[in-house]
């Protein structure tokens, strides 16, 4: 069955879909956070690709989460993110990451995790998602072993 993953920042979400053509990475900088109402149209693309049969990786935002969550009954919604105990190994990781990148996604991304990880993974815990699945420590740069509790290949 398809589903809808709702990724944190930088669990690995585009290197895991270069490698699975059944999974895609919906990036949500290609929509104007300028339109108030971005994320609308970003779920309705997510749930459009979605019943078309792809596996769709989506935003953590906390708008499309709310968005989402009504759709749980007939969409498999699931978020994938790590632990509150993981918040150094995700700090090294993103910074990592825009170290080798230099782009102002990365870098947004690196200054947010820093900023924000402990209530971002809160957020996400306490959220009206109902299946999470969390990155153990020594998963953390193999996404398809946390994508497999949830899928099969």
């Amino acid at each position: 069955k398809n589903m809808i993953i709702i990724g944190y920042p930088c669990i690995g979400k585009s290197s895991f879909c270069e490698n699975f053509t059944e999974f895609v990475d919906l990036e949500s900088s290609c929509f104007s956070k300028t339109n108030p109402l971005w994320y609308k149209d970003y779920c309705t693309v997510a749930r459009d690709l979605e019943s078309q049969g792809y596996n769709v990786f989506a935003s953590s935002h906390k708008e499309v989460r709310e968005e989402l969550a009504p759709y749980q009954k007939s969409i498999k919604i699931v978020e994938i993110l790590p632990t509150l105990e993981m918040r150094d190994i995700w700090v090294t990781r993103v910074s990592n990451r825009y170290i080798n990148t230099l782009s102002a996604k990365d870098k947004a991304a690196r200054d947010f995790i820093i900023k924000n990880y402990t209530s971002g993974i809160e957020d996400m815990m306490a959220d009206s998602i109902e299946k999470k699945v969390f990155i153990k420590p020594e998963n953390v740069n193999d996404l398809y072993s946390t994508v497999k509790e949830v899928y099969s290949f």
